[in-house]
């Protein structure tokens, strides 16, 4: 009987041995996962009234609004004359602020003076912000062109209005350009 309970002691040991090795484990948990961000929308349009202009555009003295003009020819300009001609920028349902500039380029006529305003008459010079808006997000530039003439001209005035009618037309060429802005507008710093 001693042999059989050693056996059985050898036994138990045994299998509890056994029992403990196999109930040792690491637990582990896993997941995997996908971000996923929406882009802020971009949609801007340059008009000129209804119209969308291409990346090219052109106007003729028939799409100024003349306040004054001497000439009795429509889409003519006289000295004396002063006008303009208004575009828009339509940024509605881009979802970031805009930031534009429109300005007169290099090669415009000598004698023509060309002002760029705002609908209220501000004069806009360098970058201005379009905020963002949910809807109707757009806001009015004008092209102000003026052709200086007086009777009491000086005669070196009167030559170069007369160079300018030779010449037989006019340029004004004007760049506009639009780009979003990149200030955080969500106020919460990077990591």
């Amino acid at each position: 009987m001693k042999g059989n309970k050693k056996i059985l002691v050898i036994a138990i040991l045994l299998l509890l041995i056994s029992v403990t090795f196999s109930t040792y484990a690491i637990y582990r948990t896993s997941m995997s996962g996908t971000g996923t961000a929406t882009a802020a929308g971009w949609d801007l349009k340059f008009k000129k009234g209804d119209t969308v202009l291409s990346n090219n555009f052109t106007f003729t003295g028939n799409d100024v609004t003349w306040t004054n003009n001497p000439s009795a020819v429509a889409g003519k300009i006289a000295p004396g004359a002063t006008g303009y001609i208004e575009y828009t920028i339509d940024a509605t349902g881009s979802e970031v602020d805009v930031i534009y500039s429109v300005a007169k380029g290099s090669g415009a006529t000598e004698g023509i003076d060309v002002a760029i305003k705002d609908s209220t008459g501000a004069t806009l010079t360098g970058d201005k912000t379009l905020a963002y808006a949910a809807s109707n997000m757009s806001t009015t530039v004008r092209i102000y062109v003026t052709w200086e003439g007086a009777t009491t001209d000086e005669s070196t005035k009167d030559t170069s209005d007369l160079a300018l009618e030779t010449a037989g037309s006019i340029s004004i060429p004007i760049t506009m350009t639009a780009r979003q802005s990149v200030e955080n507008k969500t106020g919460t710093a990077g990591a």
